[in-house]
């Protein structure tokens, strides 16, 4: 079916401007709640704060921030399992750029299954959340920002009706729309929040593990530099990061 954009914006021309600020009100609670975990936080020391205070990105940046969480790990599990939790759903919610990198320090800091488990939860939640808040309060936003997103997926969930549910795993898999779009742009496009929220759960929990998996084998590679298994398994990874796009490239042609 054939998505109307003008249309959607005069629907939701009302009340644009009072969904932006209560979007925005949202937005600022979660960022007091991040300003609360920064006064709670254990004692640190000045070069401990600069690298947990800056933005990793580089390998050698996030392998640094893993490490310093480490620590605290040991000490102050609960207040980094919940900060790490709260971090997440909020980035994740709001489609903020950012969770790929704790995805990688996950299992650094809880191990390989446990951080896997906890990405997943976090992951499947904090899309929900955007997914509602899509729904109940940006649905005139996302039309004005990225109508070119909210068309393309719509044009791609039409031809795939009969058999939605696998096609979104695909898309979680295989990103052709890139999974914040996707958060953002599916309950516009009217896909069911039952089939999203199952899709999100089990299409994440590959590129998830990889993500894990890929940190764990860069910090291991920083405390005992590169073993053969490490080795190994970073080429096993990287085989499996170019799946995606060769199967994207062959579904184009």
């Amino acid at each position: 079916m054939e998505l109307n954009i003008e249309l959607l914006k005069k629907e939701t021309e009302e009340n644009l401007n009072r969904n932006k600020y209560l979007l925005l009100m949202l937005l600022g609670s979660g960022i007091f709640g991040l300003f609360l975990f920064i006064q709670l936080a254990p004692p640190l020391t000045e070069s401990e704060r600069a690298i947990i205070y800056r933005l990793p990105w580089t390998p050698q940046e996030i392998l640094e921030l893993s490490q310093v969480l480490s620590k605290y790990t040991v000490t102050s599990y609960w207040y980094v399992f919940s900060l790490f939790c709260f971090f997440y759903l909020f980035l994740q919610s709001f489609a903020i750029p950012g969770p790929i990198v704790l995805s990688l320090i996950s299992g650094t800091l809880f191990g390989r299954w446990t951080g896997l488990l906890i990405v997943s939860i976090c992951a499947t939640v904090g899309s929900t959340i955007c997914y509602k808040l899509s729904d109940n309060l940006g649905k005139g936003l996302v039309i004005r920002w990225f109508p070119n997103g909210v068309v393309k997926l719509n044009k791609a969930i039409s031809e795939q009706k009969s058999g939605l549910f696998f096609y979104l795993l695909f898309l979680r898999i295989v990103p052709l729309v890139p999974n914040w779009i996707l958060n953002l742009a599916s309950p516009i496009v009217g896909i069911p929040l039952k089939t999203f929220i199952l899709a999100t759960l089990f299409g994440l929990a590959p590129p998830n593990f990889i993500h894990i998996s890929t940190g764990m084998a860069l910090s291991s590679i920083g405390d005992t530099g590169l073993s053969s298994s490490s080795l190994t398994v970073l080429i096993l990874l990287g085989i499996l990061i170019l799946i995606p796009p060769i199967l994207m490239r062959n579904r184009n042609k």
